[in-house]
């Protein structure tokens, strides 16, 4: 064979080989909003992101075939940075509520969650129940932009709500008398509780009940039946309450 032909032909050969490759293009990433202020959901340790929230988007992004990419964003700011496009997703404890809704759809619900109110143990007669907090308590502590600094406002009208810069703070704003209980999600005040039994309480019942859900924009509608399709799996082998009872044991505290 004449060695130019023979040059041009394997030089065609690996121009559609080099064309091929080219037009493979990789997966693109599922970018995760965090704000890794909520332990056992979504927090830091050693300077790492884990917590059930990271586990169920990194195994979310293996049954989609995308990497994952996490982006940081600050509480008030996730909604926000959902519908500018910097996120794909938000997973991080997030309650799906009417008012949330009109902005953002929402995955189905992939695990339950309740308001309750954390008050001292030498003050639990005081405040036996949920609906003792709700109706005579005066000073309630809450965390900025969540759902329970919401039911305090709407439905304690009378108490004076202080916020709390982190959940972690609320047992000692408890114990020097600061604020009489403090409102949060079921995940938090279990926790907390578990870490100091000797000296804190949960009022019986629960203040509130709703769900958690992951939150998209109401136009990825393929990308929010790929995950209740995911969600479903899940919830019928077992793998979603493998990994809640994997990071919060505590949650039993509850019942």
């Amino acid at each position: 064979m004449n060695s130019a032909v023979w040059c041009r032909g394997s030089l065609l050969v690996l121009a559609l080989l080099a064309g091929g490759c080219a037009s493979v293009a990789p997966p693109v990433p599922l970018r995760v909003g965090v704000t890794p202020d909520y332990e056992p959901l979504a927090f830091l340790r050693g300077g790492h992101l884990v917590g059930a929230e990271i586990d169920f988007a990194r195994a979310l992004g293996q049954e989609l075939g995308r990497p994952v990419e996490f982006v940081t964003v600050d509480w008030d700011e996730q909604i926000t940075a959902l519908l500018a496009g910097h996120t794909d997703i938000i997973m991080s404890g997030m309650t799906a509520t009417p008012e949330r809704s009109r902005q953002i759809a929402f995955s189905d619900p992939y695990l339950g969650n309740s308001l309750h109110a954390l008050v001292r143990r030498d003050q639990l007669e005081r405040w036996a129940t949920a609906s003792v907090v709700r109706e005579q308590a005066r000073v309630i502590g809450v965390l900025v932009g969540t759902t329970g600094e919401t039911f305090v406002r709407e439905h304690c009208p009378e108490a004076r709500r202080v916020v709390v810069p982190s959940s972690a703070e609320a047992p000692a704003l408890l114990k020097k008398g600061s604020i009489e209980a403090f409102v949060d999600d079921g995940w938090s005040v279990a926790l907390l509780l578990s870490q100091d039994p000797d000296q804190l309480a949960l009022a019986r019942g629960a203040l509130q009940v709703e769900d958690l859900a992951w939150g998209l924009r109401p136009a990825d509608e393929n990308l929010l039946a790929q995950v209740n399709s995911v969600l479903t799996r899940w919830r019928e082998d077992g793998s979603l309450l493998g990994v809640v009872r994997r990071w919060a044991p505590h949650i039993d505290l509850l019942e």
